[in-house]
């Protein structure tokens, strides 16, 4: 199956289309396309050829992506995108353009969660040392760590996040060593989940439900990302956005689905930050 969306996305020039032949409306993977930022339709073409190449290890597809994504030979628009100017897909990894509008308030929560999926998988699955590097320096300088933006990744309580940091963060010599930080944190998320993840009314600290700037859609956001204890019960709270100011309502019969809380447990046993006694 990966083969295949691989081929598919190459016969389509990095663009996904619909049953009547046009680009769907968010169906551009290309850097500069229009659609979208730099950094993040890079880094997710990326992510998903590589995969591919994981799975399939074929010549032709690694020789596509070693000259027209990486562009070892020197600069090739193969895809006939139509830019005057075009890099190596690596180059644009510096604008992801996650973090919009004054102090970030206008952030897209779901393009962080893309991203940080594309990174993850970037710096996984890479076999050169020097790519891995290059994208391990994104995840942490451009992403998670993005100390010239005020809603960074590592102040949003993000488990799933912290732990995706901290397993694929660089260590040894030249390195500020382990992300103790990002551990404690992701631990500490997870112990605030409740029980049950019945939709019902959440009882908010009001310090953290004063409005402090206006979110994408034009409502009350808050300054400080909320702990899970302070989360709407949904049914993947790592999507979210962590300064959401709504009401968190009952809904009498519901209970979401534990994905979000196992994904990011099983991620912290598998890399040894939580074990059985915790």
């Amino acid at each position: 199956m990966l083969d295949q969306i691989g081929a598919l996305l190459l016969a389509n020039g990095l663009a996904v289309r619909d049953w009547d032949g046009r680009i769907t409306e968010h169906g551009r993977f290309h850097p500069l396309a229009f659609d979208n930022f730099p950094g993040f339709n890079a880094a997710m073409s990326l992510s998903y050829l590589q995969s591919v190449l994981h799975a399939t290890d074929d010549a032709t597809l690694r020789e596509t992506y070693d000259q027209c994504l990486l562009m070892k030979d020197g600069p090739d628009d193969c895809f006939e995108a139509g830019f005057i100017e075009i890099l190596p897909f690596t180059d644009y990894l510096s604008e992801p353009g996650l973090y919009i509008g004054r102090e970030g308030c206008s952030t897209n929560y779901n393009n962080v969660s893309m991203h940080m999926l594309s990174m993850r998988t970037l710096v996984h699955e890479a076999h050169d040392p020097e790519l891995r590097a290059l994208y391990a320096k994104s995840l942490d300088e451009d992403v998670f760590r993005a100390t010239d933006e005020p809603r960074q990744i590592q102040l949003q309580h993000n488990a799933f996040f912290d732990f995706v940091f901290a397993a694929h963060k660089p260590l040894g010599p030249g390195t500020d060593g382990p992300a103790f930080d990002a551990v404690e944190d992701g631990v500490c998320m997870l112990r605030q989940f409740p029980a049950s993840k019945a939709v019902v009314a959440i009882e908010r600290d009001p310090a953290v439900l004063e409005p402090y700037c206006k979110d994408r859609f034009d409502r009350d956001t808050g300054g400080t990302a909320k702990e899970v204890a302070d989360r709407c019960i949904r049914n993947f709270v790592w999507w979210g956005d962590p300064y959401d100011l709504r009401e968190c309502g009952a809904v009498d019969g519901r209970v979401e689905v534990p994905t979000d809380y196992l994904l990011a447990y099983w991620m912290g046993r598998y890399y040894g930050f939580i074990d059985a006694s915790m």
